[in-house]
């Protein structure tokens, strides 16, 4: 499974045009739900251990954890926080799962 990392929703401020900073701006804590003031749209982001609980309630067991660093250099129209900041950090995280029995 290929979601957003949670990082991103934790630094990513309310405006989509600003950039994306290097600091957090939302708690870790109490980020399942996000609402977004610009649209009015909303998002669900659980964090890794909320995953891991569902995941396995759902009869599934982690077998891999995946968070790509973006190699130096490269631009994506996907990601407004730019390529020096997927360098550091990773934009995305790829569950690997298998279902149990």
């Amino acid at each position: 499974m290929l979601t957003n990392s949670i990082l991103v929703h934790l630094t990513q401020p309310d405006d989509a045009q600003e950039p994306q900073p290097e600091c957090l701006l939302r708690p870790m804590f109490g980020t399942r739900r996000i609402e977004w003031p610009d649209d009015g749209s909303v998002e669900f982001h659980p964090s890794h251990s909320d995953w891991i609980r569902m995941f396995t309630a759902a009869g599934f067991e982690v077998l891999e954890l995946h968070e790509p660093q973006a190699a130096p250099g490269l631009t994506s129209r996907h990601f407004p926080g730019g390529s020096e900041w997927a360098t550091k950090w990773p934009v995305e995280e790829i569950w690997k799962v298998r279902k149990r029995g």
